[in-house]
């Protein structure tokens, strides 16, 4: 039986596949428990009642996000160019014109609420906020479609959140 700990960590250090060992308070592992979070946190909002938008587009989310973690772990060959393309970020693009046509249009600041799943939208979109800003700071993912990516990324839930709302007929509160 492989066992699941291997106590690397119990002095504050660890090492990514293949490489040397290094203090967990590397960026690296910032950025990488970073993507962890957000995909976690698209897991539990993929277990709510999503069906009028689809689980579909967020486990592809889901799994672009496991790419790119393992990309920056090292353990994935390929270009993180291969990763997302500008069709990716076009792709999301497209989809907030789609919910954003169905909706009022938005004047005002409005505060994170609403239903279940509008709220772990807007926790995704603020937990995406910190994402980019650990890539940009990481300095070592050159790509501008990932950057553009991420960024739309938080556009993408940030509409979701208020387009789950809609659907269910939660009034948004203006800040």
């Amino acid at each position: 039986m492989t066992k699941i700990y291997t106590k690397r960590g119990d002095e504050g250090k660890s090492s990514l596949p293949n490489g040397p060992i290094i203090a967990k308070s590397n960026p690296v592992f910032a950025l990488m428990g970073q993507i962890d979070q957000v995909n976690a946190c698209i897991g539990l909002l993929r277990s709510e009642d999503v069906a009028e938008y689809g689980k579909e587009m967020l486990m592809e989310i889901q799994r672009k996000l496991m790419a790119l973690g393992s990309i920056v772990a090292g353990v994935d060959k390929k270009s993180i160019r291969d990763l997302i393309s500008a069709q990716d970020v076009t792709k999301l693009e497209e989809e907030i014109d789609e919910m954003t046509q169905e909706m009022p249009e938005l004047r005002n600041f409005i505060l994170p609420n609403g239903s279940r799943k509008s709220a772990l939208a807007h926790l995704i979109r603020s937990e995406i906020r910190t994402l980019e800003r650990r890539i940009v700071g990481y300095g070592k993912i050159e790509d501008k479609n990932i950057v553009q990516w991420i960024n739309r990324l938080s556009d993408f839930f940030f509409t979701l959140a208020r387009y789950f709302n809609y659907n269910d007929q939660i009034d948004e509160i203006i800040w």
